[in-house]
């Protein structure tokens, strides 16, 4: 009988000690991914020094003469890469590639960017495809391209890990990235008139922008067209959002080093969820591609200051897109 007792209290300390260490653990991995989301701050910072704009990304399917971008005054203008410096054209490098020196990652961005400069071994999309072994870099790049980096990595999502199924990549075993960089407002979807939860002017800056120019935050698969500085902050870089958190399998956009998987858009709720499963994760990526993580009530961000903010998931919707827009002019500032 005593024994039982003994027994009987040992399960009730266990089940009221169970939940405080289950805390402490996650707050020991929110301090890491804290962590994480302040290295990838300093790395851009530290480029920025260097190249004097912020990484850019670069398409990954152009074909010159046949492609044209909305232009954010009217208009449109011929797809042209070259005109704007990329040696070998579309091929899909991603923001990230550019400050892997800066997260000490020398070695792999040697080894990745040789393929860039090679136009036989663009696009990613070639790359990408496992039958297609011509071109001197791809076999190289592909070699680097599951290499899921810590920093890169939220110790909160399991689901972080390498996988195959990322868009444009689903037949190849990639890295996937927690952390993307902030688009902006745009409404995603709404030049598809795909009927999304947020693809409308209600949510976001129309028309969307994220595979053409005018984008009203840092990072786009169309950067490098448009340099981005800080000194085009208008709004001040503590105010302004750089780099926030993600959800690997809320979003099947996420390939690491590549332009079409590295950012995220204001328009969407806070820290939402689809429902329904991977199926409609996949079906309705235009309303997936936001902000969100496993930390209770909220996301952390990096400002464009390099400072780490965590935003609460209630935050009023229009103070979240205002404070995404580098130059928008509105009067926004982080809720205290």
């Amino acid at each position: 009988m005593e024994l039982l007792v003994v027994i009987a209290i040992i399960g009730v300390l266990v089940a009221l000690l169970l939940p405080a260490v289950q805390a402490a653990r996650e707050a020991a991995r929110r301090m890491s991914c804290s962590n994480n989301v302040k290295n990838i701050a300093l790395a851009i910072h530290n480029f920025h020094d260097a190249k004097k704009k912020v990484p850019s990304s670069i398409n990954y399917n152009v074909i010159e003469g046949r492609e044209e971008y909305r232009l954010p005054g009217g208009g449109t203008e011929k797809a042209a890469p070259t005109k704007y410096g990329v040696a070998s054209g579309a091929n899909g490098k991603g923001w990230i590639v550019d400050i892997l020196p800066q997260l000490e990652q020398q070695a792999m961005y040697n080894g990745i960017k040789p393929g860039f400069d090679d136009p036989a071994a663009s696009t990613m999309q070639f790359i990408a495809t496992p039958s297609n072994g011509r071109g001197m870099g791809r076999m190289e790049i592909r070699q680097y391209l599951d290499d899921q980096l810590p920093v890169l990595t939220c110790p909160s999502d399991s689901t972080a890990v390498p996988r195959l199924g990322n868009w444009h990549w689903t037949s190849v075993v990639t890295a996937v990235t927690s952390y993307k960089g902030v688009i902006g407002d745009t409404a995603v979807g709404e030049v598809f008139n795909a009927g999304g939860l947020w693809s409308n002017n209600q949510w976001g800056s129309v028309p969307d922008c994220f595979e053409t120019l005018g984008c009203n935050g840092f990072f786009w698969k169309m950067s490098y067209y448009e340099p981005v500085n800080f000194k085009r902050v208008a709004d001040g870089l503590s105010n302004t959002l750089l780099v926030g958190e993600a959800v690997a399998d809320q979003d099947f956009h996420a390939m690491a080093y590549f332009s079409d998987g590295d950012w995220a858009s204001t328009n969407m709720q806070l820290n939402y969820y689809q429902p329904g499963g991977e199926q409609m994760v996949i079906d309705r990526w235009y309303d997936v591609r936001g902000f969100r993580s496993l930390h209770a009530g909220g996301v952390q961000f990096a400002m464009a200051d390099a400072s780490v903010q965590f935003i609460a998931e209630g935050i009023d919707h229009a103070l979240y897109r205002a404070l995404s827009t580098r130059d928008g002019g509105e009067a926004a500032s982080l809720p205290r």
